[in-house]
This record gives C-alpha cells, structure tokens and sequence, in this order.
C-alpha cells in the first residue's frame, strides 16, 4: 500500500500562500504621503551643506556610521559619509564627499 503525499503537499503550499496575501490595494504613494512629503522636506535641509567642507559637517553631526566609496566612473575620487536615523523621517543621510578637496558634493536620503 502506497501514500500519495502530494495532495496534502498542496493543501500545505495554499496555507502558506494565503497567509502572505496582502489586503492593501492601494498604490504605494497613497500609503505614505507624509513620510515622502517629509523626506522632500529633509533633503532640501541637509542640500545646505553642499559645497561645505567635511570637516564642519563632522563637526556638527560627529564621526559618520559609515564610509563607503562613493567614486563614479570618470570622476575624481569620493566617499559617502553615512549617517543613521535620528528622528520620524527614517532616513540615512549620505553625504558624498570628494576625497581631493574634502567638499560635499551630494545628498542623499535613503
């Protein structure tokens, strides 16, 4: 006597997948307004130290979390300087920042 697991195989594999269905059908910028509204907001602030050097950026936000190379193809050599979220807006600043003149380039929420 044989025991065919596959339609029990079936029937565990539906479960599995109704439980990861969403009921949220809304588009994903109906979901979070607010939150990209005050992202826009923060990027438009912390825009005010491009062309700032590095060294008065730590000065104020202190020694970075992070350093990733930031150098894009024919460009001069830059780093990203990354800082964690300290408020609502969850955002990692990333400031890049050119490695032959120590100068803020670029800002990024992410």
């Amino acid at each position: 006597m044989s025991v065919s697991f596959r339609p029990l195989a079936a029937i565990l594999v539906a479960i599995l997948l109704t439980g990861c269905a969403t009921d949220n059908t809304k588009p994903i910028e109906a979901q979070a307004p607010k939150k990209k509204e005050h992202n826009d907001a923060r990027t438009k602030e912390m825009k005010k130290w491009l062309g700032n050097n590095v060294e008065k950026l730590m000065a104020e936000k202190g020694t970075p979390a992070q350093t990733i190379d930031a150098t894009l193809l024919g460009r001069p050599p830059a780093e990203a300087y990354i800082y964690p979220a300290k408020d609502d807006s969850g955002c990692y600043d990333a400031f890049v920042v050119q490695e032959n003149n120590g100068l803020i380039t670029d800002y990024f929420c992410r």
